[in-house]
């Protein structure tokens, strides 16, 4: 719980019943002091707030205060005036910015029983394309290390799509192509790269090399939907601090975008954006639109 949260809500507990003895004992009386007490209390909450919220605060909630005389007999009434302008103020003056406690835990359960539901008709796709890849006598799979949540790292997996020199044929195209070296400097990806297999663009461009991370979504190191994971060589290019809120996705607004003209910058906006607007609804925009670049094969 956020501490505006808390704030707002122990003084709205303290204010009803404060509202509630003081009318009991006092009756009519009461009635000239309890505005008072509960601007008090306004008052000493806007200060909670800092300069940037007071004034807005005490302004609007302290026009209820004319409420409560016609109203002092009802606890009840009183605490719901208070639970509403806690709720009110912090949803207006102090919005969230991201998802909610509720709603994070909500994503991770939703992920997890995904994983279990989608992994007889998975299961058997990833064992498939497994055995074609291992065809060459290399390794079918392919892990790299990844900075996720909180900056930590983690082990991603993906179905192998490269060839196994992969880094010395990519240098020898660098050499005698400066257009490429110039593209892989600023984007780290290329249009035509030697270093995929003939399966491997098929697995690309069909998301499908995607698939073991389901692994890294059960173990809590990606979620179904977020950024696209870093590499850790890419931090130093990336200057945005909302990649480092969330956990990585399998997709997410990059995936579904233009990808190869995508530079850091792009990125850090797609984050950004989709650190603000995260929900459920979001969440199956964005796995609707994956499912239309998977038919389309527009993946890279």
């Amino acid at each position: 719980m956020a501490l505006s949260e808390i704030i707002f809500l122990t003084f709205g507990c303290l204010g009803a019943v404060v509202v509630g003895v003081v009318t009991k004992v006092l009756a009519d009386d009461a009635k000239l002091f309890i505005p008072r007490i509960a601007q008090n209390l306004l008052r000493r909450a806007s200060l909670k707030l800092g300069e940037e919220y007071a004034a807005g605060f005490y302004e609007e909630w302290s026009a209820h205060l004319i409420e409560i005389p016609e109203t002092s007999g009802k606890l009840w009434h009183a605490a719901t005036i208070y639970f509403w302008g806690a709720y009110r103020i912090r949803q207006t003056l102090c919005p969230a910015v991201g998802a909610t406690a509720r709603q994070r835990i909500f994503k991770r359960i939703l992920d997890i029983v995904f994983v279990g539901l989608s992994f007889p008709s998975i299961g058997p796709i990833v064992l498939l394309f497994a055995v074609l890849v291992a065809l060459d006598g290399k390794s079918p799979f392919y892990s790299q290390m990844r900075v996720g949540q909180n900056g930590r790292t983690f082990r991603i997996w993906k179905l192998r799509t490269m060839f196994y020199d992969a880094d010395k044929r990519l240098e020898r195209y660098l050499e005698r192509n400066v257009n490429a070296r110039l593209a892989w400097t600023e984007y780290r990806r290329l249009r035509s790269d030697p270093r995929i297999t003939k399966i491997g663009w098929f697995l690309r461009k069909t998301s499908l090399d995607e698939l073991p991370q389901l692994w890294n979504v059960l173990n809590g190191t990606m979620s179904l939907v977020g950024p696209r994971p870093l590499l850790i060589e890419q931090q130093r290019l990336y200057d945005g601090e909302a990649y480092y809120k969330l956990r990585p996705g399998i997709t997410g607004l990059w995936q579904i975008s233009r990808r190869l003209c995508c530079d850091f910058k792009y990125r850090e906006r797609l984050d950004d954006e989709y650190f603000k607007q995260q929900s459920l609804w979001t969440d199956i925009k964005i796995m609707l639109a994956t499912c239309a670049v998977v038919c389309q094969k527009t993946g890279a």
